[in-house]
């Protein structure tokens, strides 16, 4: 889906370490294919040369709402 690469390797190596991430590029992918299996309100995904934010929106709402 594009090149993927750690913006914070230290976060990013700490994430593994813990178990809470498995490698680069595939949780975006993974977010949209839930949200979109399960009717959910897309999250927003934001980024500049500074920092990259996520809205999450809460998970009792659906699309229809």
């Amino acid at each position: 889906m594009g090149i993927s690469y750690y913006r914070n390797p230290i976060i990013a190596q700490m994430l593994c370490d813990y178990g809470m991430a498995e490698k680069a590029g595939r949780g975006i992918a993974k977010i949209l294919k839930y949200c979109k299996e399960n009717n959910r309100v897309l999250p927003v995904f934001e980024s500049d040369n500074y920092s990259f934010n996520v809205t999450v929106f809460n998970a009792n709402k659906n699309i229809s709402d």
